[in-house]
């Protein structure tokens, strides 16, 4: 699993999200200028299996997020990665 390599890589194998309580982390959702519609129509056109969603210049993470919801809406096992600088 993609995640797992990172976190191994970048990490030494320990995640710093695990120290945050689901409750803790706070995430303005209106920080995108993707909806639903736009994922659904990724995912609809993208090479099936999606197993990868890559988001760059992700900011404080909104369309990630986004992006993760739909994909679990879709029930696909696909790993989301978000860089930005």
């Amino acid at each position: 699993q993609i995640a797992k390599i990172l976190v191994d890589e970048l990490f030494l194998g320990n995640d710093p999200m695990t120290i945050f309580e689901e409750e803790d982390l706070v995430v303005d959702k209106g920080m995108t200028h993707v909806s639903a519609k736009d994922v659904d129509m990724v995912l609809a056109v993208a090479p099936q299996p999606v197993t990868f969603w890559l988001e760059l210049g992700s900011f404080e993470g909104g369309s990630a997020i986004l992006a993760s919801e739909q994909i679990l809406l879709h029930g696909l096992n696909t790993s989301v990665v978000a860089v930005d600088t």
